[in-house]
C-alpha cells in the first residue's frame, strides 16, 4: 500500500493552497456580475493568532461551521489554509473567545466568488 504524497516543503501537512485576489468593484458593476442568491458568512477572527471561526448560511438555510487556520502569504500569492468542520455546539463554545467579527455576503461568479462586506441591508 502506497503512502500519500508529501505536501510541498513550504505547506503544512493537510493544508490546501488558497489563491485570493482582491479588487474594489463598484456596486453597479457588481450587480451585473453576480448570479443567484448569496451565502451569508460571519467570520470571527480569534485573538491573537491566525485562527478563524466561520458560520456560512446558504440561501436554503443550510449552515456550515468551520475552524480555519491560515498560515501566511506565500511569494506566489498562495496561502495555505486548513479547515475543521464543527458542530453548532463546538462553534458556540469557541465563539465565546475574544476576537473581531466580519460579516459578508458571498456571490458565485464563474469559478470564483465576489464578497460584499457589511450586513447587506
Amino acid at each position: 500500500m502506497g503512502s500519500a504524497a508529501a505536501p510541498p516543503p513550504d505547506r503544512p501537512k493537510y493544508a490546501l493552497p488558497e489563491r485570493e485576489r482582491r479588487w474594489l468593484v463598484a456596486p453597479s458593476t457588481a450587480a451585473a456580475l453576480v448570479a443567484g442568491p448569496p451565502t451569508r458568512i460571519r467570520d470571527h477572527y480569534l485573538e491573537p493568532g491566525r485562527l478563524r471561526l466561520r458560520c456560512a448560511v446558504s440561501s436554503t438555510g443550510a449552515t456550515v461551521h468551520k475552524l480555519g487556520k491560515k498560515y501566511g502569504d506565500r511569494p506566489a500569492g498562495d496561502e495555505s489554509i486548513t479547515n475543521l468542520y464543527l458542530t453548532a455546539a463546538e462553534f458556540d463554545l469557541l465563539a465565546a473567545l475574544p476576537g473581531w467579527i466580519v460579516d459578508k455576503q458571498r456571490y458565485r461568479v464563474g469559478p470564483g466568488a465576489l464578497d460584499r462586506y457589511g450586513d447587506g441591508d
